[in-house]
């Protein structure tokens, strides 16, 4: 491998000085984003389980460049209660649950859905960095559940009256 060691670098005048990298070569540099995938949802479904259920289009995939990247997963869904139950979110690396919000730990997403009315959609976002350790093609994905079986979580996206939603998650590659 080669080595180049330089205390500044230019771009020629007649590129409007930018320094161009070529198409099918990277430059990694730790911190900078080396790719995002991200995926949006503008439907809802409906859910009465009170086992983990996929959400049908929150689900990307990403194929990291580096085994030591960090990867920045975010997501914005909307979700409604049918009366005063609770939905639970769960976010999973392939078959892995790697983090989950719960009545104890996310009080956040807890009072932000008993403070709406029932089948008021309410966004819940949250971040998180994993570190795969991989090259391999990673899925992220949200799953969803209630907490009794008696009443119906909606997720995704609605639109009406002056509601409007689209939920996405967003996947970055981020080099260390």
């Amino acid at each position: 491998m080669s080595e180049l060691s330089v205390g500044q670098l230019k771009g020629l005048a007649v590129n409007n000085n930018a320094i161009t990298v070529p198409s099918g070569h990277v430059v990694y540099a730790p911190g900078h984003i080396i790719q995002v995938q991200s995926v949006s949802k503008t439907n809802s479904m409906s859910n009465t389980s009170t086992s983990w259920q996929d959400i049908p289009g929150m689900a990307v995939s990403i194929t990291p460049k580096l085994a030591t990247s960090k990867i920045l997963v975010s997501f914005n869904i909307g979700m409604a209660n049918a009366s005063s139950s609770w939905g639970l979110l769960q976010l999973w690396r392939n078959s892995t649950a790697i983090a989950v919000t719960t009545l104890t730990t996310n009080a956040t997403f807890v009072s932000n859905l008993a403070s709406a009315a029932a089948s008021e959609m309410v966004p819940v976002a949250m971040s998180y960095m994993d570190s795969p350790a991989t090259t391999s093609a990673i899925t992220y994905k949200l799953t969803v559940r209630n907490d009794n079986s008696a009443t119906t979580t909606w997720v995704g996206s609605r639109t009406g009256g002056d509601i409007g939603m689209v939920s996405n998650i967003t996947v970055m590659e981020i080099a260390q």
